[in-house]
C-alpha cells in the first residue's frame, strides 16, 4: 500500500504492525506507536494484514478515523507544523497491543488481556524486529500494565536500570518513562499519552504536544 513498507508477518495468527515507507528516515527517528485494540469481526482482526490495511487506507484518505488524526496532530515537523496523517504514518510504525477482537469501540479491556503472555511476547518480538528508538503507548491503562519482563524469561528484566529523566503524568499519578533493552543491544525509550477518545484529551492536548517534543528529542547516549 502507498506510504507503507511491504507487510512483515511476525505472527500469522494475529494482526501485525504497519511500518511506514519512511520509518527511521525522518526527524521522528524509529518511532513505534502502540494502541490498545482493533474492533470488528474476529476473522478480520486476526488477519495478519488487518492493521496494514487500515493504516494504508488512513494514509490514502479512504478511512477517516479520529484516533489516527488526533495522534498525528500531536507531533510537529521541523517547521513547527502539525503532521497530517499522510505525512505521519509513512514515517512511523504502528500496531495494536491486544490480538483480541472487540465488537465495538471503547469496549472495556481487562488486566488479564493486557498481561496475557501472547500479547507480551509479540510486543518484544516487534521491538526486536523493528528496533524502535522511541515507543509511545496511547492508553493510560495499558501503560500501567506494560511488561517489564519477557514472559519466556521472567527472571531477566528487559528494562534498563538507567533513569530516563522524563516523566509521564496522568492526573496526580506520575511515572517515569523507561528504557527497553533491545535484542541488538540498543535502547528504546518508552512513554505514554492519554488515549485520544478520553474525555480529558482535548484539555491536555497542548501539554501533550510539548511533552512529545521533549520525548522525541531525548535519545540514549
Amino acid at each position: 500500500m502507498k506510504g507503507l513498507q511491504k507487510l512483515r508477518i511476525l505472527d500469522d495468527k494475529r494482526h501485525n504492525p504497519a511500518v511506514g515507507s519512511q520509518y527511521g528516515r525522518t526527524p521522528l527517528g524509529r518511532l513505534l506507536v502502540v494502541g490498545m485494540s482493533h474492533y470488528g469481526d474476529e476473522g478480520d482482526v486476526r488477519w495478519p494484514g488487518f492493521t496494514h490495511m487500515i493504516v494504508g487506507e488512513v494514509i490514502e484518505g479512504k478511512r477517516k478515523i479520529p484516533y489516527f488524526t488526533k495522534i498525528a496532530k500531536l507531533f510537529r515537523d521541523d517547521n513547527g507544523d502539525a503532521y497530517s496523517v499522510k505525512e505521519f504514518y509513512p514515517a512511523v510504525a504502528f500496531y495494536n497491543f491486544l490480538p483480541d477482537h472487540f465488537k465495538r469501540p471503547r469496549q472495556m479491556t481487562t488486566q488479564e488481556q493486557c498481561k496475557h503472555p501472547e500479547a507480551q511476547r509479540f510486543l518484544f518480538k516487534v521491538i526486536d524486529e523493528l528496533r524502535p528508538d522511541h515507543l509511545i503507548v496511547t492508553s493510560e491503562n495499558l501503560w500501567r500494565l506494560f511488561p517489564r519482563f519477557h514472559p519466556d524469561d521472567p527472571k531477566v528484566s528487559r528494562v534498563s536500570e538507567d533513569s530516563s529523566g522524563l516523566r509521564v503524568q496522568f492526573n496526580s499519578v506520575e511515572r517515569e518513562c523507561f528504557w527497553y533493552l533491545r535484542a541488538d543491544g540498543g535502547h528504546c525509550l518508552v512513554g505514554a499519552i492519554t488515549h485520544p477518545s478520553a474525555a480529558k484529551f482535548n484539555s491536555v492536548r497542548e501539554e501533550l504536544v510539548e511533552w512529545i517534543a521533549d520525548f522525541i528529542a531525548k535519545g540514549k547516549s
